[in-house]
């Protein structure tokens, strides 16, 4: 069995890879649509996985292609979009398109649409999981409720990886959040396997790693564990921060973050020194892409309108459309009747607040990432967002770089 998988998030390819090799089936990538249509020609998959987003080549002109061809025309497609609709998914049909999944992805649902569609199966972990991972402010934040699963405990992996690239930190300090965790058979083994898979990706010294939980037996598991025993366990979200933000935590991160930059720099000369063929690639191409070029509706709420025009301004060339409101009441008035991707809020404005916005869109059950603005310090900030169930925050002033790189996060990364 073979599965094209065509995306240009590296964290969806190396996983769908990683996962399905592990069940023998075998996995080529493409990053753009024009390397998707070489590798569609030169080995027939039984399966492909395409983002309907592509660059070089658009999804429907491969798909245009795909059905010209006798032997790729009968293979099925499973399709990734940000969103779908009705007319959207009677376009695609016709394409021999199987399945249509938004973003974010849930595995469980791609593995499934996987394994019908090629007629296979295999194990999955059925724990009742979430597990958020992001980043704000140079610290890296894991989320986990519910339960443990040994699959999100992988894809954790990956995850934290790609976001690194994305926004060039190396050994971050890392808070990880656990709530409302069952007590299972292998509760013990799930949890060092989840710190373990954490400090290895992120290099961080275990001394910048602060888990905040009320619950007993984590704090069991960390203090029976000599591995894991400099990792502070705290149950109070202000004291996390507050020991994240101490300065000798600070001063350990930016030293492994020395230390790794060095050794990364030794590893290269090593490399060049032994290998000195010529590359048949411009240096561009080497780097991951994570620019934003997408068809989504990205809102900004923000009474100053400097702000919302520099935030046009930063995606003016992504092709994302961008509505502004200067106030909270008129965009919730909206908020029923527009269809938007990612909401960008301030949190002090008139007429009606970011709070108060926040309050009125979760009473409404609205499904929306929310990137709050704020120049409220780091630690207020956090604490706030967390009321209000938001991950993503950016502190004022911001940068071109600092919105491109969230809604890279938020937009592109699709687990």
């Amino acid at each position: 069995m073979k599965i094209l998988v065509i995306d240009e998030s590296p964290f969806v390819k190396n996983y769908i890879q990683k996962k399905m090799e592990e069940n023998n089936v075998i996995v080529h990538v493409a990053s753009n649509g024009l390397e998707g249509m070489l590798k569609m020609r030169s080995e027939t998959p039984d399966l492909i996985i395409m983002e309907y987003e592509l660059s070089r080549k658009s999804s429907v002109e491969l798909l245009k292609e795909k059905m010209g061809s006798t032997s790729l025309k009968r293979v099925p497609v499973i399709m990734i979009s940000a969103q779908f609709d009705k007319k959207k998914i009677m376009d695609l049909s016709q394409y021999k398109v199987k399945k249509f999944l938004t973003k974010p992805i849930k595995i469980d649902a791609l593995f499934k649409a996987i394994c019908e569609l090629l007629n296979i199966k295999f194990e999955m972990d059925a724990t009742p999981s979430i597990m958020e991972t992001h980043f704000n402010d140079n610290i890296l934040f894991v989320e986990i409720a519910m339960g443990l699963n040994w699959d999100k405990i992988d894809l954790l992996k990956f995850k934290i990886a790609e976001l690194m690239k994305l926004y060039k930190i190396y050994a971050p300090r890392t808070l990880v959040i656990m709530s409302n965790l069952n007590v299972e058979e292998d509760s013990d083994r799930k949890v060092l396997a989840l710190l373990g898979n954490i400090i290895e990706t992120t290099h961080t010294p275990k001394k910048a790693v602060k888990i905040l939980t009320s619950l007993g037996f984590i704090k069991k598991i960390i203090a029976g564990h000599t591995d894991f025993s400099n990792i502070e366990v705290v149950d109070n979200l202000d004291k996390a921060i507050d020991s994240l933000l101490d300065n000798k935590v600070l001063e350990q991160s930016l030293l492994s973050q020395r230390m790794y930059k060095q050794d990364l720099l030794a590893a290269k000369k090593v490399k060049t020194e032994k290998n000195q063929d010529i590359q048949f690639h411009f240096e561009e191409e080497s780097k991951p892409d994570y620019s934003i070029s997408c068809d989504s509706t990205i809102v900004i709420v923000d009474d100053d309108v400097v702000i919302q025009e520099f935030v046009k301004t930063a995606f003016g060339d992504t092709g994302c459309n961008v509505i502004a409101y200067s106030n909270g009441r008129n965009f919730l008035e909206d908020l029923p009747k527009k269809q938007f991707d990612l909401l960008f809020i301030d949190l002090m404005m008139p007429v009606m607040n970011g709070f108060e916005v926040l309050h009125r869109m979760k009473q409404m059950k609205a499904n929306l990432p929310v990137v709050v603005l704020s120049a409220l310090s780091r630690k207020e900030t956090v604490v706030e967002a967390k009321k209000y169930g938001i991950l993503s925050y950016l502190i004022k002033p911001i940068t071109p770089k600092m919105l491109h790189a969230k809604a890279a996060e938020i937009l592109k990364m699709s687990f």
